[in-house]
């Protein structure tokens, strides 16, 4: 080989070691960019991997805050009886909540194609609700309305329908939504006491509101039209009595009865109405002669008085009717019922007669003006002390003595006359200013026997209760306060009450007989043997006196029936351990055949009729025996 040809061929050896030289370089250059590159991504992925890990953290989160949220909407939806749904017009896609599909017996898709027609409302709302969602999408008030819903189980229920409408940019409904609200409870709640404000609960028939309502509109057809209208105020006779006697449920199956009957007998276009306790009322239209109410009255009567069964006895109610006519009533409704309410009041004076009906008159109201101003006389005779008390004398058939006496009141008058209490006493009953007569009693009767305890005389003096007084809670603490300021003691004063009086209500007749007992005042049962003898209460109450009847007692002497009973009531008052005394003799044999039997006391105008107490105070011996 030449020398030329080493030299180049060296050349290019250190040629190729130069650029095998610069291939290593630039390959550990690049390995190291390429670790360098790998480390950042390495780095970059972990960075990455972070970043997912935290995200899926973040909707791991909000996953499950949007299911708690979901499910505590769904309890506030199902706490509330709310469901939801919505229509998308433009998609034509249909939601609706779970419950929604349970309670209409409907899938989704099921619900979607038919929900526009509302098959599931009621056939009597849905008109009214295709009304309003028909003005609603005119941009009318938003659909607010209850309608019944037909459930899947075929009940009906009441709910509460919202419907909203939004509207697109052009104008169009683009989606419609709403909530069905369960309003069933409060609807019927609603509806009850709607009910109740407008009917009697008893009877089923209107009450006082819905009459007053119900007449006004009468009477302003009756004045339009020019046609007759009629009024009757019903009241059912001695309704209390057979309260006493039988019981309050037999009294209410009898105002059933008679409001069924009355009911059957009206016509369609007439009202009957319970005004309260045992009075009714009811409007005529189209009537305006007397024969007309009287034929259409005896009707009623008739029904009426058709005899039922109650408490294992056989009863028929007695009806006092009072009849008014619009036309005599100067257009006023008030007036219309005073007239017929003072026609009933007259027909009562009949009542002994049975069933009555009477009709207004404008001499009547002169009645009336009387008893408003005998009212009036009342309060002023209360404030100016004007009643008396007279005493009537009860003799002890052992010792032949006076031993007690019976306080009466008496009214005198300006002529020097004495009104009687029947003459004043019913008024103030119904007025309830017994209750103040009866204070007064009280009070000058505790006065009477301090000034008689001062002279030595030891005189018993019984009153009578009325049954207001007798309800008065305050009656045994009035009577204490009294013995207190006048110094007198319960054992100088007896009561009278009756046995319809304490039967009425039986455990409270008891509580109120022990306070005034717990005092020492003595207990009479006056009247005994003409009320309901009911002898299972004479050992239940503390009972210290029976008085028979005056009815017992007339002729007894030579009545043998009247003999019979008088004879039981003495034997049976002694065995219970109770003292008797016979009211209303009038003549000596009757005295003589009471103590013959045993009676201890009789009462009369054979020993005296009633008198001033200084004219009783004239009879007695220097000092009268304690009762």
């Amino acid at each position: 080989m030449t020398e030329i040809a080493v030299q180049d061929l060296e050349k290019q050896i250190a040629l190729l070691q130069r650029k095998a030289d610069r291939d290593i370089r630039s390959r550990k250059q690049a390995e190291k960019i390429l670790e360098q590159k790998s480390l950042e991504l390495y780095e970059l992925n972990l960075h990455l991997k972070k970043i997912n890990e935290e995200l899926d953290e973040k909707v791991l989160q909000r996953t499950e805050a949007l299911q708690e949220t979901v499910s505590r909407l769904e309890l506030v939806l199902m706490a509330a009886n709310t469901e939801l749904w919505e229509k998308n017009l433009t998609s034509g896609e249909f939601f609706c909540s779970e419950g929604l599909t349970e309670l209409l017996g409907y899938d989704r898709h099921e619900l979607a194609l038919i929900f526009d027609q509302f098959p599931f409302v009621h056939n009597d709302d849905v008109g009214s609700l295709q009304q309003a969602l028909e003005a609603h999408l005119r941009n009318e008030d938003d659909v607010d309305m209850e309608c019944r819903l037909i459930l899947n189980n075929g009940d009906e229920r009441w709910f509460r329908l919202n419907i909203q409408a939004l509207w697109d940019e052009e104008g169009r409904v683009a989606r419609i939504a709403g909530s069905f609200v369960d309003v069933h409870d409060q609807v019927e709640s609603r509806r009850t006491i709607e009910y109740m404000a407008l009917y009697d609960n008893l009877t089923k028939i209107p009450n006082r509101a819905q009459f007053s309502e119900k007449l006004k509109l009468a009477c302003y057809q009756a004045k339009a039209q020019q046609q007759g209208l009629a009024l009757l105020v019903i009241d059912l006779n001695d309704f209390k009595e057979i309260n006493d006697r039988y019981g309050h449920q037999a009294g209410d199956e009898l105002l059933r009865h008679v409001a069924a009957q009355i009911t059957g007998v009206i016509k369609g276009n007439d009202t009957i109405a319970r005004l309260g306790g045992d009075e009714f009322a009811v409007i005529l239209q189209r009537m305006d002669t007397e024969s007309s109410v009287n034929k259409l009255c005896q009707e009623m009567i008739e029904q009426c008085e058709k005899p039922i069964i109650l408490a294992h006895s056989i009863i028929k109610a007695s009806l006092c009717i009072g009849a008014a006519f619009y036309a005599d009533a100067h257009n006023s409704p008030k007036e219309l019922i005073a007239h017929a309410d003072i026609a009933m009041y007259q027909a009562k004076e009949s009542k002994h007669q049975g069933s009555t009906l009477c009709f207004f008159r404008e001499e009547m109201k002169q009645q009336v003006r009387h008893a408003r101003l005998l009212k009036t006389r009342i309060d002023e005779a209360l404030l100016d002390n004007e009643f008396v008390l007279y005493y009537q004398p009860k003799q002890d058939l052992k010792t032949q003595q006076i031993n007690g006496v019976e306080a009466l009141i008496r009214w005198p008058q300006s002529d020097g006359s004495l009104l009687m209490p029947e003459q004043f006493i019913p008024l103030s009953e119904e007025t309830r200013q017994i209750k103040q007569i009866g204070r007064w009693v009280i009070r000058h009767c505790c006065i009477q026997a301090s000034h008689w305890l001062d002279q030595g005389i030891h005189l018993p003096i019984a009153m009578n209760l009325s049954p207001v007084q007798f309800s008065d809670d305050d009656l045994a603490s009035y009577f204490q306060q009294m013995m207190q300021q006048t110094g007198t003691r319960g054992e100088q004063f007896q009561v009278e009450i009756t046995e319809g009086l304490i039967l009425n209500e039986l455990e409270a007749s008891r509580k109120q007989l022990d306070r005034l007992h717990a005092l020492g005042i003595t207990i009479c049962l006056d009247d005994f043997g003409t009320g309901y003898s009911n002898l299972r209460y004479l050992n239940q109450l503390p009972i210290n006196i029976l008085k028979i009847d005056r009815v017992f007692v007339s002729d007894v002497d030579r009545q043998v029936e009247s003999q019979h009973l008088t004879r039981a009531i003495i034997e049976l008052s002694h065995s219970l351990g109770m003292r008797v005394v016979a009211e209303g003799v009038e003549r000596e044999g009757e005295k003589q055949w009471l103590e013959q039997q045993g009676c201890d006391m009789i009462q009369g105008f054979l020993c005296s009729e009633p008198l001033p107490a200084s004219a009783v105070e004239g009879m007695l011996p220097a000092a009268a025996e304690t009762l």
